[in-house]
């Protein structure tokens, strides 16, 4: 490795600087920019792949995706990475990584009701799973 392997991961480090989406509360995840229109990115792009290639699997939710890749995979959205499912991804590993997801959330999805902010944030997670999951048969 040369001078120039150095310079660069030096300048390169501010925009690998860990920011884990897995087990942290949505209003953080809202703070760190890792939201649209109340959305984690992360449960997007779940959601999306699943919409688009999980539809007519068998089992959805009830088989386990590769322990490894799951693991791979929170990995690299944990350090800032950006996933592309598409490429490394699988049906019952992402399903998996969406479960894991929402169980690891630290607050309840149904907050409390002087919460309305959060409150509001909840309904449009579980809004868009229900639209994008839900409809399993169509």
């Amino acid at each position: 490795m040369g001078a120039s392997a150095s310079v660069s991961l030096c300048v390169s480090l501010p925009e690998l600087a860990p920011r884990c989406v897995f087990g942290v509360a949505l209003e953080t995840l809202r703070e760190d920019g890792q939201m649209v229109c109340g959305i984690p990115l992360v449960l997007r792009d779940m959601v999306e792949f699943l919409n688009k290639n999980g539809m007519h699997h068998r089992g959805l939710f009830r088989l386990c995706g590769s322990v490894v890749r799951t693991r791979q995979l929170r990995q690299r959205w944990d350090s800032g990475e950006r996933v592309d499912l598409e490429h490394d991804g699988d049906v019952p590993t992402v399903a998996s990584l969406l479960k894991l997801f929402l169980r690891e959330l630290p607050s309840d999805l149904q907050p409390q009701r002087h919460k309305t902010k959060q409150n509001k944030t909840c309904h449009i997670v579980i809004h868009f799973v229900y639209q994008g999951l839900i409809d399993l048969g169509n």
